[in-house]
């Protein structure tokens, strides 16, 4: 391990709350326990630290989700999943009835417009948006990437 990695790897140890990979103490003495599940890629298992949240950054607009999770070699790892078709033709749809209802509010809609607005609020795939277990196919990451692992 080359300098500037012991200095990232130190300063992210400092940054860290003490946690042992599976519980934390709180200062009031409370134990939370940790369980974000276990995601299985190429063969291998690699246990959640946190639940996965989107992010477009790096993916020219597009969604994706990440999560962190420690590998069976301990290290710490990022997790990456791709949004699945119906989620992303939820969102697309959403972004469009937004767009109408702010022109029918200035009284700008067409009669093809109100019809496409109409056809849109009625449509059930807005209702996915209500549950993001339908975003991704969690059982199948697109990307495992290591981020380091801390020496003990």
């Amino acid at each position: 391990m080359n300098l500037l990695d012991k200095l990232a790897q130190r300063c992210y140890i400092i940054g860290m709350i003490k946690i042992d990979k599976e519980i934390e103490t709180m200062k009031n003495g409370t134990v939370r326990k940790f369980d974000y599940g276990t995601v299985n890629y190429e063969g291998k298992t690699y246990k959640m630290n946190q639940d996965a949240y989107p992010e477009n950054y790096g993916t020219d607009g597009e969604i994706r989700y990440y999560a962190t999770a420690i590998g069976p070699d301990g290290a710490e790892y990022n997790i990456t999943w791709e949004t699945t078709k119906g989620w992303d033709k939820a969102n697309a749809e959403a972004k469009r009835v937004e767009e109408l209802l702010a022109e029918q509010k200035l009284g700008y809609l067409n009669e093809a417009e109100e019809t496409e607005l109409a056809t849109l609020l009625d449509s059930p795939n807005t209702s996915w948006l209500d549950d993001e277990s339908n975003a991704c196919d969690w059982d199948r990451p697109i990307d495992v990437q290591r981020i380091w692992e801390i020496e003990e």
